[in-house]
């Protein structure tokens, strides 16, 4: 309980998920204090959705970073075929 209650304090909405399948796995009693948490770190999040801000800021850097992987990868393929021509 310490975990969730820590992850709750700390507004760490992206580990929902993990909660929710934590949570299922332990007592009925576990469960309802997990449920309450995780409510509150939804209701946090909605009050200025800034974990949804980060998220999505943090996947736009890695997009970029992907674009940057596949663009010289495709330069290094055709100049590999254009020297096997």
């Amino acid at each position: 309980m310490r975990v969730v209650t820590g992850l709750t304090q700390m507004g760490a909405v992206e580990a929902i998920p993990a909660l929710e399948a934590f949570s299922r796995a332990q007592s009925q009693q576990a469960q309802v204090y997990h449920d309450k948490q995780i409510e509150r770190l939804r209701m946090a999040d909605k009050s200025d959705g800034s974990a949804l801000k980060k998220q999505v800021e943090d996947m736009q850097t890695k997009l970029r970073k992907l674009e940057g992987q596949l663009q010289s990868l495709q330069a290094k393929a055709e100049a590999t075929e254009k020297e096997n021509d």
